[in-house]
């Protein structure tokens, strides 16, 4: 049986841990979509002279 006085930090790490887990898949998603993309779509010939 959960303590009382445990809950609210337990409920606490358990959100740290989900919002954790959720930015480790974005960045997953994010990395794999780079890498399937490839580097010329991501870094234009030439972009560091567009400013």
């Amino acid at each position: 049986m959960i303590v009382p006085e445990n809950n609210g930090r337990m409920v606490r790490r358990a959100r740290r841990r989900q919002i954790a887990g959720l930015l480790w898949v974005a960045i997953a998603i994010y990395a794999f979509s780079a890498v399937r993309a490839g580097r010329h779509a991501i870094f234009l010939p030439r972009w560091w002279r567009m400013w």
